[in-house]
């Protein structure tokens, strides 16, 4: 049994939070079952970290302040690290380390696993240490695909060369992220062949570790004949894939084709902008919804989840918990990409508007067919997606890194 440090850009709870919690709150919950682990989270307390406390997954937590607006204007002058703390922030990234330092020896930490790229720069100076980088969605994928959406839009030059700064940055942080990490973990193929690129003369050490799905999920009682013609799409929408998402198929699949019918679209997400809620005030058959607690009891109710997604990278949990509640999953290619699912078996693949708007009506209208598809992406991904069995591949490689190998 070690003792592991888990950091993480946020405090992970509770596990429908975000995207960020759904996949480190779990895995450390198996990470738990073999060792000691603590926590290191940059946020505020707003009543998540008694939450997490009371789950008793960490044996101790510690919280660090958020970093400061103020940025020092040298940082300009360093193309691709001038986004780090340690330039723009100096004295808060010494005075954070300082804090995980003396936390590490308090607590003899053997092993540090990192979540997200934003947390790694605070976990380099005790390299000293076996580390795990969790980079859960790759950046360098994220902002390529943007870059070929946002070419489509009327984007000034200076956003553009934003863009491009963003994009060049973190393909330097990415390309250095074997320099010191035992292993460097993601959350899909497309991800990790992004990733072994970068990091050529190092590419074995990245590992691709999907996010899993809890047993509670695939038991969970829901309803069948819950909420006919409806669909729904689910996730943060002031992420900018999810968001892309929702306008992509608002103005090519719904106005054309589904305004005018019978079909309910429930958007279910925070911090949905003005443009998503406006949809709602123009069409009667359409819900925005906003966070709802207990998700999971409204999505089982509704016979389909539509995932049209345009930009991003990583693994789309709504699909494996859609996936996992038994419902028809009907997804573009790119929302799909990480998931050996088989189309017409698991789910149903649309990439043309047309034939996205034609497979909704159909499997709306055959509930029989609609509910095998469903079966079948039930049982799938309960055989290759169980937490357990996530958390025994990340065993292997803490065990490794434990013992040196790489």
């Amino acid at each position: 049994m070690a003792n592991i440090l888990i950091v993480n850009i946020t405090i992970p709870f509770p596990a429908n939070y975000n995207g960020n919690t759904v996949r480190v709150l779990p895995l450390s919950q198996e990470i738990a079952k073999n060792h000691q682990c603590y926590l290191v989270a940059f946020d505020e307390d707003d009543g998540r970290e008694k939450g997490l406390r009371n789950a008793q997954v960490y044996k101790d937590i510690l919280l660090l302040p958020r970093e400061t607006v103020e940025n020092k204007l040298y940082r300009h002058l360093f193309f691709r690290t001038g986004h780090l703390s340690r330039v723009r922030q100096p004295n808060y990234f010494r005075q954070s380390t300082a804090a995980i330092g003396r936390f590490i020896e308090k607590h003899n930490i053997d092993l540090i696993v990192v979540h997200t790229l934003a947390a790694t720069e605070f976990v380099e100076p005790f390299k000293d240490l076996p580390i795990i980088v969790d980079d859960i969605d790759c950046r360098t994928l994220s902002l390529t695909r943007s870059s070929a959406y946002l070419s489509k839009t009327k984007s000034s030059r200076l956003a553009r060369f934003r863009h491009y700064r963003e994009y060049k940055r973190a393909s330097y942080q990415e390309g250095r992220l074997t320099n010191y990490a035992r292993f460097v973990t993601t959350v899909s193929p497309v991800d990790c062949e992004v990733l072994q690129n970068l990091n050529y003369l190092n590419r074995n050490k990245i590992v691709e570790i999907p996010n899993g799905i809890s047993q509670e999920l695939v038991d969970y009682k829901h309803l069948n004949n819950g909420m006919k013609n409806t669909i729904a799409f689910w996730g943060a929408l002031d992420f900018p894939p999810n968001r892309s998402a929702v306008y992509y198929f608002y103005e090519d699949v719904f106005v054309p084709y589904l305004a005018d019918t019978h079909v309910t679209w429930y958007i279910i997400g925070r911090n949905a902008d003005a443009g998503i809620l406006a949809m709602a005030e123009k069409h009667e058959n359409i819900e925005v919804t906003g966070f709802i607690d207990d998700l999971f009891g409204l999505v089982s109710r509704i016979p389909i989840m539509v995932n049209p997604m345009k930009m991003g990278g990583g693994l789309k949990n709504k699909v494996l918990e859609a996936f996992a509640l038994g419902r028809l999953v009907i997804s573009n290619s790119m929302g799909i990409e990480a998931i050996p699912a088989e189309s017409g078996k698991h789910y149903i693949k649309a990439d043309d508007p047309r034939e996205f708007a034609r497979q909704i009506i159909y499997y709306l209208e055959n509930k029989a067919i609609r509910e095998n598809i469903g079966s079948e992406a039930k049982d799938f991904i309960w055989k290759n997606y169980s937490w357990e069995s996530i958390g025994n591949r990340y065993e292997v490689l803490i065990k490794e890194s434990l013992s040196g190998l790489n």
